[in-house]
């Protein structure tokens, strides 16, 4: 059930953000060329979008993943890292153990 509610919650986000952006239904589609369902379907939490497909609906919408999963004020959308901050692997040291592997 909590499943559900998360795809509503994304559906509604992506409606709230894309109508912020005075974008309709048609402008997004075009938008994410690659949109495997209809705009209606994902607003109405009826399909589970990928993860390919929520980042390419967020980058339409100038937004972070995250602001279409849970609401999260909208940050604009860079596909890179904030700088001074490190990936999870870089802070748990695991660039460098790969690093040793390759030798």
């Amino acid at each position: 059930m909590k499943h559900q509610i998360t795809l509503a919650n994304f559906g509604q986000n992506v409606r709230r953000l894309r109508l912020a952006a005075g974008l309709s239904e048609e402008d997004l589609a075009q938008k994410c060329k690659n949109l495997k369902y209809g705009v209606p379907q994902l607003e109405a939490g009826a399909v589970n979008p990928t993860l390919s497909m929520v980042v390419a609906i967020a980058q339409a919408l100038g937004v972070d993943p995250g602001a279409l999963v849970d609401g999260s004020p909208q940050a604009a959308f860079s596909g890179e890292r904030p700088r001074g901050t490190q990936w999870r692997g870089q802070a748990a040291g695991l660039d460098g153990a790969r690093a040793d592997a390759d030798k």
